[in-house]
């Protein structure tokens, strides 16, 4: 089944509407500073945190499943790493060895949980991704999406929610 529920334009948001948010939106309002600047250079995002603060405005209760959590912390993480490069030009450094293991990873991983706990899971619903479920054979048709979007879209249909994403190719996606 394709999610014919990804949100567009001539969407009407009700408060008995229910939603799933996927990565790219959590990203662009509560990442650091790279992707709060995308929402004005992103057409697609831009809008789809139009939605995202359309449904919240009224009321509607948007769900987050532990993917959307775990990719949100891994790419926020990710460009943390980044800036721990910058800082230190010109040396090889190692992600596991000399990032992981200082004071400056410790306190990045503080700021991230605390911006789940106050500022996401504060407004958003946990979910359950119900693997032990998982048609597994649909969810590993790799070649034009992935895992994570599947699950996304997965986690939806089972549960008849609407889709807040800037990902295009999330609207393609078949799953039993």
């Amino acid at each position: 089944m394709i999610c014919n529920k990804v949100i567009e334009d001539t969407h009407i948001f009700e408060k008995k509407n229910k939603y799933i948010v996927d990565t790219n939106v959590l990203l662009s309002l509560y990442g650091n500073k790279k992707y709060n600047q995308q929402i004005e250079t992103n057409k697609k995002l831009k809008k789809a945190v139009q939605y995202y603060n359309r449904a919240l405005a009224q009321k509607c209760t948007i769900y987050v499943p532990a993917i959307v959590i775990s990719e949100f912390v891994n790419r926020f993480l990710t460009e943390c790493w980044n800036e721990f490069q910058k800082k230190n030009p010109g040396k090889k450094l190692d992600k596991k060895k000399d990032y992981r293991n200082t004071k400056h990873y410790e306190k990045d991983c503080q700021y991230i949980k605390e911006v789940i706990e106050k500022e996401i899971l504060s407004v958003l619903k946990p979910i359950s991704d119900d693997f032990d479920k998982l048609p597994l054979n649909q969810m590993f048709k790799l070649d034009e999406d992935d895992f994570n979007d599947r699950l996304v879209i997965h986690i939806a249909n089972k549960n008849n929610l609407y889709v807040i994403s800037a990902d295009v190719d999330i609207k393609k996606i078949k799953i039993k």
